[in-house]
Parts: C-alpha cells; structure tokens; sequence
C-alpha cells in the first residue's frame, strides 16, 4: 500500500510517482523531496517570497513541516538553501540602499556648504536643495503652452510628446518596419509627419479654418507654436489660445486613431464644434472673479462664457 504524503500545515502541491496531488500553500520557491520505503514525493512551492517577515514565516511553517515529517518517520532534503538565497539577496539590497543614502547625505552636506545655502536671505530652503540635485537644467519656451493651467490634464500630456516629437507617426513605424507605407491617414496626400499631421493636411486645415471663423482667427496657420508663444495679448488670452492649441493636437491625434482602428473621422466642421465645446467648458469651470473686466468682455464676445 502506498504511503500518503505528510500533512503539511501549509498550502503546497505534493506530486507523487503515480500523479497524486496535495494542495498545500508554502509561499516560497524552493522543492522539498520527502522519501518513503523508496517512494519520494516533490514539494513544489506555488508563490514567491521577498518581505523579511514573510521568510521568517515561512521558514517557521517549513521547520513546522519538517518536524511533521520527522514525527512520521520520513526523511527530507533541506529547502534552506533557497531561503538562503533571498534573506542574502535582501541583505544586499538593504546595503545597497544604506550605502545610496550615505552617498546622499555627504553629496547634500557639500552642495548646502559649498553652494553657501545658509548665506541666502532667506537661509535653507527645500527648494534650494531641489534646484540643486537637479543641476543645471534648460529652459524651454514651450513650458507656458503645454503646462497652461487652462488645459485639460490629458490635452496638455500628449501635448508633451508631441513637443518633443515623441508621437508614434507613421513616418516613425516605417523606419520601425511596423507599416509598409508612410502616407498620411487623414488625407492620403503627404507623408505622415508630426508637422504634416497637425498643421499641413488639409483635413487639419480645414479643423483650423473652421475654429478661426469663430476665434476671429486665433490660430496662426503655420509656425503655430512659435507664434502661440508670442502672441502679444492678455495672459487670459494667451491661456485660451493655449488651450485650444494642445486641444487641437489632442483631437486631431484621435481622429487619426480612430481612423486607423475604425476606418472613419469625423467632418472637420463637426470636429471643430467639439474643440469648441471642450474649450468653452474648461474655461467654465475655472475661477475667473480676479479675471479683468476686458478680459471677460473678450470671452463673452467669442461665446466661450
């Protein structure tokens, strides 16, 4: 008659021979084989452990085992070596971590000494400190457009990538290998570039059009960041122009989306009222009693109030 596995205090799978099975859990990947009149079961642990506390648990469930299987006369090969394994790997990882700290605080204590932060008017500040273990960093023009406090959170993310022509076009997958062919998908007429996409193809600049008709045209028609950036109006009327140019880039990029998943997009008229609406909206939940007076005559004239 064949001996039944030992009952393990645990969770874990015992495969036998013959196939039989045990369900047990012991959260740790290590194989414990337990030998019977010749007969071995293997011990295969179904889930990892990487918490001090949880190793500790486990190995006092193991040693829990192992005094089971003692108790029944079996014998076992030791699991430890794994266990040992990760308590040194952790080990390592704290030393690393105490060591990144120590490198910190003595690259801290000569950046406050030799930056003479205590000499400031207004002494140490966490600000200070910021600056410089960021180090010398370069200022772009862009920063005002796309971090508009007007802007919607996703309109000004992608508008980020899109900044740094980061934005996966098709002229980009051919050089990927991932399409045979780079021809614009809103139009079919030019080579799908960031600069195509958003400012040449006509279906964008017929979604342009339509919006200057209503912005009493708002939109510079080419070079549109560079001109954005140096409109000579109100800080309200830079914050909507703004706001309607990383919306711009955010709907145009999912019409040709959803042109390449569905195989259609809207009207460019149909396309410019939903711009439209967006803009109208978040310059609706915005705050506006320190707004100037001329400021709220202008938005009231576009019918963005």
């Amino acid at each position: 008659m064949r001996t039944q596995p030992p009952i393990f205090p645990a969770e874990t799978t015992f495969r036998g021979p013959g196939g039989e099975e045990l369900q047990l859990h012991l959260p740790e990947p290590a194989a414990v084989e337990v030998t019977d009149a010749g007969m071995e079961w293997r011990l295969t642990i179904l889930r990892g452990a990487t918490d001090p506390a949880e190793l500790a648990r486990v190995r006092a469930e193991l040693d829990t085992a192992r005094s089971t299987i003692e108790a029944q006369g079996l014998g076992i090969t030791s699991c430890d070596q794994e266990l040992r394994r990760r308590e040194d790997g952790l080990q390592s990882k704290d030393a690393k971590i105490a060591s990144l700290r120590a490198q910190v605080k003595t690259e801290l204590a000569a950046g406050y000494l030799n930056g003479k932060w205590h000499d400031q008017p207004d002494g140490y500040s966490p600000a200070g400190c910021y600056r410089w273990l960021r180090g010398v960093q370069t200022k772009v023009g862009w920063h005002s457009v796309i971090w508009n406090p007007w802007n919607t959170p996703k309109h000004s993310f992608l508008g980020w990538i899109w900044v740094h022509d980061a934005l996966k076009t098709k002229s980009k997958l051919l050089q990927f290998g991932v399409t045979d062919d780079a021809d614009c998908m809103l139009c079919g007429l030019g080579i799908e570039t960031q600069e195509h996409l958003f400012f040449d193809c006509p279906y964008s600049r017929r979604v342009i059009h339509a919006i200057n008709q209503v912005m009493g045209g708002i939109l510079a028609t080419h070079d549109m960041l560079e001109r954005s950036m140096q409109h000579p109006g109100s800080q309200v009327q830079k914050r909507v122009l703004y706001a309607l140019l990383v919306c711009l880039v955010y709907q145009i990029w999912q019409q040709r989306n959803r042109y390449r998943v569905d195989m259609q997009v809207l009207r460019p008229e149909k396309l410019s009222s939903l711009i439209m609406q967006e803009i109208r909206a978040r310059i609706r939940s915005r705050d506006l009693t320190l707004v100037k007076q001329d400021d709220v005559d202008w938005l009231h004239s576009l019918n963005l109030l």
